[in-house]
């Protein structure tokens, strides 16, 4: 399992080399998939939406980004 981004699809302003890298890893996702199906070895990726972290470095971005997610908020690593 890979983890990827939106920005693989959608390009993000000044992120120019983590789009094109995640851009990368969908298209490598697919082949394997296609190579090792073969042999019932499935390969996917996931693509986690903003996610709250304890330093919020992105912060005033959140608002931004808020308008284009459906449910307006961060997603939470913490358990439970």
């Amino acid at each position: 399992m890979f983890i990827s981004t939106i920005g693989a699809i959608r390009a993000h302003y000044g992120l120019v080399a983590y789009d094109s890298s995640k851009g990368a890893l969908e298209l490598f996702t697919a082949r394997s998939r296609l190579k090792l199906a073969e042999h019932g070895i499935r390969v996917n990726s996931v693509a986690p939406g903003s996610t709250r972290v304890e330093e919020q470095a992105f912060a005033e971005e959140i608002p931004i980004a808020a308008v284009k997610q459906p449910l307006i908020r961060c997603a939470d690593p913490a358990p439970g």
